[in-house]
């Protein structure tokens, strides 16, 4: 099982054009069309079994059909070829009804949000982009954020880790934000700054597009300073490759116990049913060979107490999973009983401190 937590895939109707149009303006050639089976085809000669998708929502009126699609694509549990493919929803700064918006996504089975601040024209640390990222993590979703430079706009960087910082201290205040997801190890093409502003807080990094670009050494660095279980595989597909950094993730220097938390541990732990099908995949391989080979009688035997042990299998999976969501449920009434005494507006933070948007 392996988990690559970033990647892009568009309509096959526009994938074309979007690939080539975003290939011109950052100067880099795509490992894919940027279509669905594309990334299938990519995920099976890389050994990737499970996909997280990231639209993204560049203008409000985007909204209804990029969700769409990304809830018709996704399939938490893997098919006949052993894929799955997990999208995210998208949402854009200047929503009006964020609150309805997010529900919606929630409402559809997606597992979380992603922003691109350079893409959507606003800083992180606008009151927008903080009343999404405080609601969304109130209703329990992920949310992903681009961190650093993008290629196709060198010079606007709407989320330096400086940023970054500053928005994640607006928004959590007691220092726990554990459904954030900071792309590219905080800051594509800010390592430093990263690894000085950001390693080490209570949220998850991806290593997405930055791989083969940053140094090992400081890769290894940041990774178990900021804490191995905290960190993400990530390829950024179809902007880097899964198979090469698949391979490249392999030599730079991480045990193989740090590789299982980065491949897939880390990523299964955001999502209670996967571990759920980890177990089943376990038990089909290594039980029902053994029962084939036993002989017939032996083999009724075997299969007759099946259903009792995969019952009482369930049931502690469920009951683990009904446990999650109650501590969820627990800690948002938590947020919402300490901040009691403030404004009664459906805005959760603190606005005396909130800067413009300041638009490009």
């Amino acid at each position: 099982m392996i988990i690559d937590f970033h990647t892009h895939i568009f309509p096959d109707n526009i994938a074309h054009r979007a690939v080539y149009n975003l290939e011109f303006t950052g100067r880099v050639v795509a490992y894919t069309d940027g279509t669905l089976e594309e990334l299938r085809l990519s995920m099976k000669e890389a050994g990737v079994t499970h996909s997280v998708v990231l639209p993204i929502v560049t203008k409000p009126s985007q909204f209804r059909h990029i969700n769409e699609f990304a809830h018709s694509i996704t399939h938490e549990e893997p098919d006949e070829e052993g894929l799955s493919i997990i999208s995210f929803g998208g949402i854009h700064p200047a929503s009006t009804n964020y609150k309805e918006e997010l529900h919606i996504i929630k409402q559809m089975g997606l597992k979380g949000i992603k922003l691109h601040p350079t893409y959507q024209n606003t800083y992180i640390d606008d009151i927008g982009y903080e009343r999404i990222i405080d609601y969304a993590t109130q209703l329990g979703l992920l949310v992903s954020i681009h961190c650093g430079r993008d290629l196709g706009f060198p010079k606007q960087v709407n989320a330096t880790p400086r940023r970054l910082r500053r928005m994640i201290q607006d928004v959590f205040p007691g220092g726990s934000a554990e459904n954030l997801i900071l792309a590219h190890l905080g800051g594509h093409d800010m390592e430093n700054e990263s690894e000085h502003l950001l390693v080490g807080g209570n949220y998850y990094m991806d290593l997405a597009y930055i791989l083969r670009l940053a140094l090992p050494s400081q890769i290894l660095r940041m990774c178990r300073k900021h804490g191995i279980d905290k960190i993400l595989f990530a390829t950024d597909s179809p902007w880097s490759g899964q198979k090469e950094d698949m391979e490249y993730i392999r030599k730079i220097g991480f045990t193989e116990e740090e590789l299982e938390k980065i491949l897939y541990k880390n990523g299964a732990s955001r999502f209670i049913r996967f571990i759920r099908f980890l177990f089943l995949l376990h038990f089909m391989k290594t039980r029902i060979p053994a029962f084939v080979k036993t002989g017939r009688k032996k083999r009724q035997t075997a299969v007759s107490r099946k259903p009792a042990r995969l019952s009482l299998f369930f049931l502690f999976i469920n009951f683990r999973a009904q446990i999650y969501s109650f501590l969820i449920a627990a800690r948002g009434l938590s947020r919402i009983a300490r901040r009691a005494g403030n404004s009664p507006a459906s805005i959760p933070i603190n606005t005396a401190n909130t800067r413009a948007t300041t638009a490009r």
